[in-house]
């Protein structure tokens, strides 16, 4: 067993590609559920596979991309016009935001700026609190917040973070000629002997529905991985 993403890089290298390039989330640092557990994973299987056949590999880490299909936007306009209440995790929860045409951009300027086993993330200035977003998007409608539309505190379910990292203590940051991209140069990978069977036990796990097996794996694999 292997994942999705080994099975597309081999197909990439055999086909003559030049690049390949990973679309990833800042939850993947430092993660505290089995998605962004998950996208980490990806990334190591990225990076341990660059340089298959002169194929160079990186990834790219996306904020919260505004308007695309499930952002906040979407899930709020939903929600606007069901019930006129807006659902928040925390009024102190902060996401970083992008933009479509951003993300483009750092997806193709990734594959062109790549030096192998890298990943690249764009300089988003300050994260945005949820809470402040909701309340402009009801103004935004033409509503008066808490007479014509209400936000709700659902509280964090344990699982999510309050602020999100753009990368970890164990990654370090190098300017590109771009000045709204970053290359974030990571430390050593396990080897594709190491990572293949670790990767292995794990989707045996996700397959018995096993989740602490599944958190004893993930561990295994990276130390900044423990899923409580």
């Amino acid at each position: 067993m292997w994942t999705h993403q080994h099975y597309l890089l081999r197909l990439a290298a055999s086909h003559g590609a030049e690049r390949f390039v990973n679309i990833s989330t800042d939850k993947a640092v430092n993660p505290v559920n089995f998605m962004g557990a998950s996208k980490r994973i990806v990334e190591l299987v990225v990076q341990v596979n660059d340089g298959r056949e002169s194929l160079r590999t990186t990834s790219v880490r996306f904020g919260n991309v505004l308007g695309s299909k499930g952002s906040v936007a979407e899930v709020f306009r939903k929600e606007l016009q069901e019930t006129r209440t807006l659902r928040v995790t925390d009024p102190s929860m902060e996401r970083f935001f992008m933009l479509i045409p951003e993300a483009v951009q750092l997806v193709l300027q990734a594959g062109a700026l790549s030096q192998g086993q890298d990943i690249f993330v764009l300089r988003m200035g300050e994260p945005i609190r949820i809470l402040d977003l909701a309340r402009s998007y009801i103004k935004l409608a033409g509503l008066e917040v808490g007479r014509e539309a209400s936000i709700v505190i659902t509280g964090n379910r344990g699982n999510e973070k309050m602020t999100e990292e753009l990368w970890s203590s164990a990654e370090h940051v190098v300017p590109t000629s771009y000045e709204s991209i970053m290359r974030l140069e990571c430390p050593p990978t396990p080897s594709p002997a190491v990572l293949k069977p670790a990767i292995d036990r794990l989707l045996d796990a996700a397959r018995s529905h096993d989740a602490n097996a599944m958190r004893a794996e993930l561990h295994a694999i990276g130390p900044l991985i423990n899923i409580p």
